[in-house]
C-alpha cells in the first residue's frame, strides 16, 4: 500500500510543486496520474520512488516511511527501491555505465544477488527479448527508446 498524508514539495526556487497531497493507493489497485506540465506528476513519482522526500507530510509504504531519517537504515528504501520503478522522462539521466551490458547487471547486484545468478537473470531476459547485439556497445550510444527499453529491461531484471 502506497499512502501520502498532506505531502508537500517545492523546488529552490520555492514555487510549490506539490501541496498537501492526500493520496492512497491500496494493493492490487492500478492508478493514472495525469496532468498539464508542471502539475507536479513527475515529482509526486519521485517521492513514491523514494528519490526526494516530501518537505512536510508523511509518506508510507508497505506501512514504511522512507524518509531522510530512515534513510541510514536503508531497509525500507531498499524495499521501495526494489519494487517500485520510475523511468525518467530524460532516458540520459538514468543510464551511467559504460556498457548496455554493465547497465543491465547492475540492478540484480543491487538487489545482493550472486555474481551467477545476476548473470542469468541477464542472459534469461536476453535471450527472451533478443537483444544480445547491444550488449557490448556503449550506453551513451543508444536511441531514446533503446535506452529506456534498457532501464525499463532493468526493471524486469531485478523482478
Amino acid at each position: 500500500m502506497i499512502k501520502l498524508s498532506d505531502v508537500s514539495y517545492s523546488y529552490l526556487d520555492n514555487i510549490a510543486a506539490l501541496c498537501d497531497v492526500n493520496l492512497e493507493i491500496k494493493k492490487g489497485e492500478r492508478v493514472l496520474i495525469i496532468g498539464s506540465n508542471g502539475s507536479g506528476k513527475s515529482t509526486l513519482m519521485k517521492i513514491i520512488s523514494a528519490l526526494i522526500y516530501p518537505l512536510s507530510g508523511r509518506y508510507f509504504y508497505k506501512d514504511r516511511e522512507p524518509n531522510l531519517k530512515t534513510l541510514k537504515k536503508n531497509d525500507v528504501h531498499f524495499l521501495v527501491r526494489s519494487e517500485i520503478a520510475y523511468l525518467f522522462e530524460d532516458s540520459d539521466s538514468q543510464l551511467f555505465s559504460p556498457k548496455v551490458y554493465e547497465e543491465l547487471i547492475f540492478g540484480p547486484k543491487q538487489l545482493g544477488l550472486s555474481d551467477s545468478e545476476c548473470k542469468k537473470r541477464v542472459e534469461a531476459v536476453v535471450d527472451m527479448i533478443d537483444i544480445s547485439d547491444l550488449l557490448s556497445r556503449p550506453s551513451y550510444t543508444l536511441s531514446g527508446g533503446e535506452k529506456k527499453g534498457c532501464y525499463i529491461i532493468n526493471t524486469d531484471i531485478k523482478s
